[in-house]
């Protein structure tokens, strides 16, 4: 697993840049890094509207609650990553990733969840957006992408909160979730127009937690949030 703030330089070779609304790659100008080759793979510099943010997501022990506690005996600090594209009218309002909770409650949010407390800054008036995260275990192997979609105005320079829970499969998840990567996949505007995110530039970070990572892994799993 290797962590962004020790890789920075590396990771800046490992983005693949492209437009985000029409999907080609922009062309370089004089001032741009030059495509850098790593293995058989030809990758290139971030576009200038995206940028990473990283900050420590907190223990990996999960409080149960009763003196439980998963992972009691781990000194390990999850890492959470957001993928920030200006370029986009709506964005994540600093830096925020997966957590794991047990849910008392009842219905389908309640046992084991995935939690994710957010607030959404809007740069243009927005009528819908769609929010996804990656996870990885401990390992560095993707477990799952969860995503939800809110329909809510939030007009130009507003902000709103969040907090999205989805029930977590297999309570081994709990355990071994690590890591995830949070993006912005689509938004709608008052306009009507959609706009959606970088797909290659956000593959391009995953790759820095699992090397297999791939377009389809930024499809949304079996996931419910909560109300």
């Amino acid at each position: 697993m290797r962590k962004m703030n020790k890789y920075s330089s590396f990771m800046l070779l490992l983005i693949v840049a492209c437009s985000t609304e029409t999907g080609n790659n922009p062309q370089q100008n004089e001032d741009s890094t030059p495509d850098a080759t790593i293995g058989e793979e030809t990758v290139c510099e971030l576009p200038e509207s995206i940028t990473i943010a990283e900050a420590d997501g907190g223990s990996i022990r999960t409080d149960l609650g009763y003196g439980i506690v998963v992972n009691e005996n781990s000194s390990l600090s999850r890492d959470w990553v957001i993928i920030h594209d200006s370029s986009l009218p709506i964005d994540f309002d600093g830096t925020t990733g997966v957590t794991t909770v047990l849910n008392s409650g009842t219905g389908f949010s309640s046992g084991y969840n995935y939690s994710v407390e957010a607030t959404m800054r809007a740069t243009d008036s927005v009528t819908a957006f769609n929010a996804r995260f990656l996870t990885f275990d401990v390992f560095g192997e993707r477990v799952r992408t969860l995503g939800v979609t809110e329909i809510i105005d939030i007009p130009s320079g507003g902000s709103h909160s969040f907090d999205w829970r989805w029930r977590v499969v297999r309570e081994s998840d709990v355990s071994e979730h690590f890591a995830s990567v949070g993006f912005v996949a689509q938004v709608r505007t008052t306009d009507g127009r959609v706009h959606n995110a970088n797909s290659e530039a956000i593959v391009c970070v995953a790759v820095l937690f699992a090397l297999a990572a791939t377009l389809a892994d930024l499809d949304v799993g079996v996931g419910i949030p909560a109300p």
